[in-house]
């Protein structure tokens, strides 16, 4: 079974479809297609040389791949400020470019991230 679901790519057609249902909202595909197009994503990508697909989707994407993939692709233009990528993540909602669980997930890691920060500062590690 393993063999046969490596050949054929099953699992990296798995995860690209669960990505899609995290990242594509309502039939708009702008963030999903930001995302696959990311260097880190492709860098995870086979290459197809038989294929008219130019690449196969990754099998797996760690979590801490797909946090950086997800948050270059979101917060390109917000210099890691948390009030900015706070803003960004508004703004795509209003849009309607993510879901509203996409967008409490989003403001939770950076809220988590604000936390860490401060005690951080607080014990004074850096």
């Amino acid at each position: 079974m393993e063999t046969i679901a490596g050949v054929l790519g099953l699992r990296g057609e798995h995860l690209k479809k669960a990505i899609r249902h995290i990242l594509a909202h309502e039939g708009d595909n702008q963030v999903l297609n930001e995302f696959e197009d990311n260097e880190f994503y492709k860098q995870l990508c086979a290459k197809r040389w038989w294929s008219p697909a130019k690449y196969r989707p990754p099998s797996y994407v760690s979590a801490n791949s797909f946090w950086l993939i997800l948050s270059s692709t979101l917060f390109k233009d917000t210099d890691n400020n948390l009030s900015k990528m706070r803003a960004r993540v508004m703004q795509l909602s209003e849009e309607k470019k993510i879901s509203e669980y996409l967008k409490k997930i989003l403001l939770h890691l950076i809220n988590e991230s604000e936390n860490e920060d401060f005690v951080r500062r607080q014990s004074g590690i850096k």
